[in-house]
């Protein structure tokens, strides 16, 4: 939400996140234009910046077993119409997104820029919180660059828990080719859960709910 996720702190490639309360994990499930969006608050490297507005009320995303207001994020936010929008989906202690990048976000001819690359993981590892319903921050972000990862193909970006410590959570995450399976990029991160009053006013800015069903 991402993210509507919570601000960004980069330590190698990327922004920060914090994680005490409801985490959304970045723009995951059905995300649409019109959609609405009330979730868990934004967790991860990257996350809404905008103010609400009159057509962020009207329009909502969502995430797993949450919705949220629609915001601007740069990774998630679908009122950002120069950022990536991704559509993330989540379930248990996973996110995931498939997506096929356009040259605009291309560095070398034809191939991702990496901090595009770093910001796709932060957002999945981001949102694989929301399953713990808590929204992080990144305290520290480590990339591999395995493969370049092209534009214009179709990939696929996974990101999951790998371990718990309190306010603390350790995450892994992949991009790898959708047709082919190869791994393309890997991290690791950690994330910070917000405290309780960060996490309130950051459900409370973005309108974020928990639906009954299942997103996913």
């Amino acid at each position: 939400m991402t993210s509507d996720l919570a601000a960004r702190r980069t330590s190698g490639s990327a922004g920060t996140r914090g994680d005490d309360a409801p985490t959304p994990g970045v723009n995951s499930a059905a995300a649409r234009t019109s959609r609405d969006d009330d979730g868990p608050a934004p967790t991860g490297g990257s996350g809404p910046h905008a103010g609400s507005t009159a057509r962020e009320t009207a329009l909502r995303q969502r995430v797993g077993r949450f919705e949220f207001a629609a915001h601007s994020c740069f990774a998630c936010g679908q009122l950002n119409l120069a950022g990536l929008r991704l559509e993330l989906h989540a379930g248990g202690d996973r996110c995931w997104t498939d997506t096929t990048l356009p040259a605009t976000f291309q560095g070398w001819e034809g191939i991702t820029h990496g901090g595009i690359v770093s910001a796709i993981l932060d957002e999945v590892m981001a949102w694989s919180l929301i399953g713990a319903e808590r929204l992080g921050f990144t305290a520290r972000l480590e990339v591999d660059f395995k493969r370049p990862v092209p534009v214009g193909r179709a990939i696929h970006a996974e990101g999951w828990i790998a371990d718990r410590r309190r306010r603390r959570f350790d995450t892994q995450a992949q991009i790898t080719d959708a047709a082919t399976g190869e791994v393309l990029a890997e991290a690791r991160a950690i994330y910070l859960s917000a405290p309780v009053e960060q996490a309130a006013a950051l459900r409370g800015r973005y309108d974020i709910r928990r639906v009954d069903e299942d997103a996913e």
